[in-house]
């Protein structure tokens, strides 16, 4: 069983985010139009701090995002076109399945448009099913804290290393659970939720997802925060073009972010998915 390689997967979703740019670019133009609307919708109705009502606002985004993520995995993995409107799901050919480029082409071959466009739809649903769980837990924690009142330590010392010790399990168990941020990508390759955590069981498969996650988050990151200091040396602080400008950087960044995270991902479940058939 092969596990997850962090550095190969990576060093793949870059290459592939920039070879394809111009292609991922185009299909992502709707997806950064609507969140630039749905920001300016959330700034309108003043709901920054508002965050599950912030987050059901988004809700427009998220669809045409999740259309977006579950195309370019199946793109990558099997030469599909990337997600279109007007194009009628499932139309591509066989013929147009790329089957020395691609790991895992040779079984899409004699499967019915039907079943593809039903793998689509499965992982369109995971996506949506995964970011709903995400903004519902983050709005209620975002909530819940500022009931809090600040409190001072005045715990024992033997308190306080307790508390460390549930922090390092409370900390180990959401490593672990980090790789079911990613469950729609084997969705939507056409493989069960079960197979896929059989496969990539254990804590150094985690740790493998974070570092991928976490390199491809950081150098984007970097750049974005650049652009944003460039912005705010140009531009008058507060003005009307300054937030919009930083509007329309944080959705552009945010998706550029999303794209490279998630081609790295596939990459690396790809190679972890198709181990053992590769072998044989």
């Amino acid at each position: 069983m092969a596990s997850f390689d962090f550095i190969e997967a990576t060093s793949r979703g870059y290459e592939f985010s920039w070879y394809e740019r111009s292609y991922l670019m185009r299909a992502a133009i709707p997806v950064i139009l609507v969140k630039i609307a749905c920001i300016l919708v959330v700034r309108f109705m003043g709901a920054e701090e508002q965050y599950l009502l912030n987050g059901l606002l988004f809700i427009p985004a998220h669809i045409l995002e999740a259309l977006l993520m579950i195309s370019v995995i199946r793109y990558i993995a099997f030469s599909e076109p990337l997600f279109e409107f007007g194009r009628v799901m499932g139309s591509v050919d066989d013929s147009d399945l790329e089957l020395d480029k691609k790991p895992e082409v040779k079984e899409m071959i004699g499967i019915s448009p039907f079943a593809r466009v039903q793998m689509f739809k499965a992982g369109v649903a995971m996506f949506l099913l995964i970011k709903i769980i995400q903004l519902g837990l983050l709005g209620i924690m975002a909530d819940f804290s500022k009931t809090l009142e600040p409190v001072v330590s005045t715990q024992a010392p033997e308190h306080n290393a307790v508390s460390v010790i549930i922090l390092i399990a409370v900390t180990g168990a959401m490593l672990w659970a980090f790789r079911l941020v990613w469950l729609y990508i084997p969705v939507a390759l056409g493989h069960s939720v079960s197979g896929f955590m059989a496969r990539i069981k254990g804590m150094m498969s985690s740790l493998s997802i974070f570092a991928t996650w976490f390199v491809c988050y950081f150098p984007v990151g970097m750049l974005l925060y650049g652009v944003f200091s460039i912005s705010n040396f140009i531009l008058v602080p507060e003005s009307a073009l300054h937030v919009l400008t930083h509007d329309i950087i944080k959705a552009f960044g945010e998706t550029l972010i999303v794209l490279v995270q998630v081609a790295a991902m596939t990459f690396g479940f790809i190679e972890v998915l198709t181990a053992k058939k590769k072998k044989k």
